[in-house]
């Protein structure tokens, strides 16, 4: 039991070394503070194709804890840039990956 907290301390907080402070703005609500990682010039499958088709793109990565489970035209901004949610590439509970533009 100290050792699962202890471990999933040390995730958040090693994670939150390679991250951001962020302003996300939600569809609907208040603005909050979180911490995100953005990552520009990924891989991905664009909406709506079934068939192998790639294309670069940005993603953003957050804490569950911190944003929820954004909702399409939700808000962040970092570093004076505005990212506006697409959708959501994957959620495991803990961490979000979001496509945004």
């Amino acid at each position: 039991m100290i050792f699962d907290n202890f471990a999933e301390t040390l995730v958040n907080s090693s994670a939150k070394i390679f991250c951001g402070t962020a302003i996300y703005t939600p569809v609907s609500g208040n603005s909050v503070e979180c911490s995100v990682r953005v990552d520009h010039d990924v891989i991905l499958q664009p909406d709506s194709y079934n068939v192998t088709v790639v294309e670069t793109g940005t993603v953003i990565e957050g804490f569950v804890s911190e944003i929820g489970e954004p909702r399409h035209g939700s808000i962040f901004v970092k570093n004076g840039i505005t990212y506006t949610v697409k959708r959501i590439e994957s959620n495991d509970g803990r961490y979000i990956r979001l496509v945004v533009k």
